[in-house]
């Protein structure tokens, strides 16, 4: 839901009334993960943390460090020379709405412990909750306008060309964030 500020029709803005992600725990998962060194300097040279500000509900899908450079090897990822570049990356691996994994194993727990088959659930902003199981897949919008599917094969999550190491994520208050195990486009 958004509300309009007052003022002329011309300079009228508009603002979220959703509830915004703690951006301190998302930059702070983050951080505290190992290997995701090149997504924290994306970040840093787009604007910094605050650039998730406002966003409302998102999923931060962390490329791993390993991924990074294997993309850059052949030739996906070009580095991060600019901001826009730096920007552009990181919206790529951000989705306004908020992905979870559930394990089939254990289904009334939130999370999974690596290797367990998962059910992935994509909650959109406003609409509702899309439960993912084994062979079908729902379609997530990155902040960059790419179009991300997100998918159960084998008992894995995937968004994009990415699988979601499930056991890295952390679904908090207005946010998820997951470490990848790729790019996501």
């Amino acid at each position: 839901m958004a509300a309009a500020t007052c003022g002329s029709p011309a300079s009228a803005q508009w603002i979220s009334t959703a509830p915004q992600p703690p951006i301190e725990n998302i930059s702070s998962i983050i951080q505290e993960r190992k290997n995701t060194q090149v997504f924290q300097e994306a970040v840093t040279k787009a604007g910094g943390w605050r650039i998730f500000e406002k966003l409302g509900d998102i999923t931060v899908m962390v490329p791993d460090d390993d991924a990074c450079r294997i993309a850059q090897v052949n030739g996906s990822f070009s580095g991060l020379h600019t901001e826009t570049e730096a920007r552009d990356f990181v919206f790529r691996h951000v989705v306004k709405g908020q992905v979870n994994l559930q394990s089939v194993d254990r289904p009334r727990t939130l999370g999974v412990i690596e290797g367990e088959r998962v059910i992935a659930n994509w909650v959109p902003v406003s609409s509702p909750v899309q439960s993912v199981r084994e062979g079908q897949v729902a379609y997530a919008t990155a902040l960059s306008g790419a179009p991300l599917p997100l998918r159960v094969e084998k008992g894995s999550a995937y968004i994009g060309r990415a699988r979601i190491q499930g056991a890295t994520g952390f679904v908090v208050l207005g946010g998820s964030v997951f470490v990848v195990d790729g790019c996501v486009i």
